[in-house]
C-alpha cells in the first residue's frame, strides 16, 4: 500500500485528520473533515482554538462549529474558523489551474427565540489568504434555514472578488478560512463547517509530510497489533 492509500484509508476514521485524495492531472485534492483538531508538531492547523471553535459530530459525521458570542460575532462580523495549511506541511498551494477547485460544506444556525432578525443576515464568506497574508473574499453564500449547503467556487476563473488586496497571488495561497456577519445575535447563534476540499498543485514541505506519514504509519501499526490481539 503506497503512501496515498494509507492516508485515504485512515482519513476515514479521522487519524489524520486529513488525507491527500487520488492524484488529478493538474496536482492533488487535500481533503479535511474538520472533525477533530489537525496538529502534526507544527502547531494546530484550524484556528482559533476552543472555546471559539469546538468540534462536534451526527451521524453523518463530525464537524467544526464557530460560537458566535459576545466579542466574536455576536451582534457583528465573525472571522474564522481558518485553516493555516504551513502548519499541516503544504507550504502553499497554485489555484490557478482552470480546474483548481474549492470545495465546503457549511450551515448556519440562528436562534428564532433570541435573535430578532432570524436569516436575515446570515451569509458565509470564503477567505483565501497568500504566503504574504494579502486576502481575497467571495461574494456571500446566505441561508435561510439551519441545513447543510455544499459550496463550490474555482478560484482562477471567479471574479470579480467580493473584496481584496490588489496583490494577493493565487498561486501561493497558505490558508482558507471563513467570516460572516450575525447583526441580531444575542450569543447563541453559531455557524457549521465541514469537508473542506481544495484541489490544487501544491508546494509540500518534506518534513511536515514526513510529520504526517509518521503519525499515520503509527496508527496503521496500532491498529494492525489490535487486530492481531482480537
Amino acid at each position: 500500500m503506497n503512501g496515498i492509500g494509507i492516508i485515504r484509508r485512515l482519513g476515514v476514521l479521522s487519524v489524520a485528520a486529513f488525507w491527500l485524495a487520488a492524484p488529478l492531472a493538474m496536482g492533488e485534492t487535500y481533503r479535511f473533515p474538520l472533525d477533530q483538531q489537525i496538529n502534526v508538531g507544527r502547531g494546530d492547523v484550524i484556528f482559533p482554538s476552543a472555546p471559539q471553535v469546538t468540534f462536534e459530530s451526527e451521524p453523518s459525521g463530525g464537524f467544526a462549529r464557530f460560537h458566535l458570542t459576545a466579542g466574536n460575532g455576536q451582534g457583528q462580523y465573525y472571522w474564522g474558523p481558518s485553516l493555516y495549511l504551513p502548519n499541516a506541511g503544504i507550504t502553499s498551494l497554485d489555484l490557478t489551474h482552470p480546474d483548481s477547485i474549492v470545495e465546503f460544506d457549511a450551515r448556519y444556525y440562528q436562534d428564532l427565540a433570541t435573535n430578532t432578525n432570524p436569516y436575515g443576515d446570515a451569509p458565509v464568506f470564503c477567505l483565501l489568504t497568500d504566503t504574504s497574508f494579502k486576502t481575497v473574499a467571495t461574494y456571500a453564500y446566505y441561508w435561510s434555514a439551519y441545513e447543510w449547503q455544499h459550496i463550490a467556487f474555482h478560484p482562477a476563473s471567479y471574479g470579480p472578488w467580493y473584496w481584496g488586496d490588489a496583490a494577493f497571488d493565487l498561486s501561493r495561497v497558505g490558508m482558507i478560512g471563513f467570516y460572516g456577519t450575525d447583526w441580531y445575535g444575542t450569543g447563541n447563534d453559531y455557524v457549521d463547517f465541514r469537508n473542506v476540499s481544495i484541489s490544487a498543485v501544491p508546494e509540500i514541505d518534506p518534513a511536515g509530510i514526513g510529520s504526517v506519514m509518521a503519525l499515520v504509519s503509527g496508527a496503521l501499526a496500532l491498529l494492525e497489533r489490535r487486530k492481531r490481539l482480537a
